[in-house]
């Protein structure tokens, strides 16, 4: 074998970086580098590529710090910011996904609506509070994942979520002492001689949001092969899987209450790749090594216990901000309109908001009304009949009262 095709042979190798993080105090308990640190000295937890998907919970963030809640609908069509028109992997358009929903599916023209309206700046601003050093471009492209990020700053991304919105900073180091047990470095007593300021990026609701919102990406999401796949059926997970342009590059991080879990699949060069998505998506490079490992956790009597972890209970204003279907045909407002009756929301929540079109259908026949199918003058219509009726529902009940 010749060296040049030892070359062709390490260009065509698929590489990968691993790393786990106790998110409380960043202590780091897992950091694969490479393939075989001998042979190849060349660390892909430090080194940057695209992130694909897995940025996505920093646009969906800023969002939440702005006026979205996860229950806030955007239309899935095509849109086009500018010069840029971004597109769903899948190819599918059509009805509406709730934010949550978005996230769930990895929806690539919700998180191009939500950076819209949410800005560039304010995204990049959040990113660097949650652990992001390398250099984002200042472009809307950055929503889906298009820039340059080390898995090492993603960790910290994602720590900062499961920390309750304040930043982990990895610690790799607790220790050292000489030979004869002289201590040169303690990391507990120079960090209580000299506290480092905590980085408080979300507040610890914006937190509880995110965890939930990525909770449901792992039992009914692009995440879902973690459990199913691997038989993870018990403790509380919440992640992202992500996949690149070409499907270049294959990423999965995710955390449960006590660790942060993240890996990065790719070649050399992103030239090289799998044909299909199927192959070459987040969900099938990336999240295998994070399942096997937590596979691993789940099988070892030591570990077991950090495995079967719940997140705790969220509070009661940050539940109710949920409870809505992640992806409706019907228009919002005609969601809305079925929701102020309480008989038809109890209906429709007890099937878990099954067959909402035939529910629309079935309430504007006996109303008399036909649906608003995005028609303002057909709503407006509509919205004062509602409200017109029950205007005078209430006037009756006044009416009786007084007699």
């Amino acid at each position: 074998m010749s060296p040049i095709d030892s070359v062709r042979y390490y260009f065509c190798m698929l590489n990968c970086g691993f790393m786990v993080m106790d998110h409380s105090n960043g202590y780091v308990r897992a950091w694969v580098g490479g393939t075989n640190h001998r042979y190849f000295k060349y660390d892909h937890i430090k080194s940057t590529r695209q992130v694909g998907s897995t940025f996505k919970p920093i646009v969906y963030a800023a969002a939440m710090q702005d006026s979205f809640t996860p229950c806030t609908y955007l239309p899935n069509n095509l849109v086009k910011i500018l010069d840029w028109e971004p597109h769903n992997s899948d190819g599918v358009y059509g009805g509406w996904y709730s934010v949550n929903g978005g996230l769930t599916n990895s929806v690539n023209v919700i998180a191009a609506q939500l950076i819209e309206k949410v800005g560039i700046e304010n995204t990049i601003q959040l990113a660097r509070k949650m652990g992001i050093t390398s250099k984002l471009p200042r472009e809307f492209g950055i929503s889906l994942g298009a820039a340059n990020i080390s898995l090492y700053e993603m960790m910290q991304v994602y720590g900062t979520m499961a920390n309750q919105g304040k930043r982990p900073d990895p610690v790799v180091v607790l220790r050292i002492t000489t030979r004869t047990g002289e201590v040169v470095y303690d990391r507990k007593q120079e960090q209580a001689e000299n506290p480092t300021e905590v980085v408080e990026a979300l507040t610890p609701d914006q937190a509880a949001t995110m965890t939930r919102m990525l909770q449901s990406v792992i039992t009914s999401g692009t995440g879902g092969r973690l459990r199913y796949g691997y038989g993870l059926y018990q403790g509380d997970f919440a992640g992202k899987t992500g996949t690149t342009q070409n499907q270049s590059d294959g990423w999965f991080i995710c955390y449960n209450p006590n660790l942060v879990t993240g890996s990065w699949v790719g070649a050399s060069s992103p030239a090289v790749r799998f044909r299909s998505m199927a192959l070459g998506q987040g969900s099938a490079m990336a999240l295998p090594i994070v399942g096997i490992f937590w596979h691993k956790m789940a099988n070892d009597r030591e570990f077991v216990k950090m495995y079967q972890n719940r997140f705790p209970e969220p509070k009661p204003e940050v539940l109710a901000l949920f409870g809505c279907p992640g992806y409706i045909a019907i228009s919002p407002d005609t969601l809305n309109l079925l929701l102020m009756d309480s008989t038809i929301r109890d209906s429709l929540r007890a099937n878990g908001f099954q067959n909402l079109r035939e529910a629309a259908d079935k309430y504007f026949e006996q109303n008399g009304d036909a649906e608003d199918n995005g028609d303002p003058t057909t709503k407006r219509n509509m919205l004062d009949r509602l409200f017109g009726r029950r205007q005078g529902e209430k006037q009756d009940q006044r009416e009786d009262r007084r007699r």
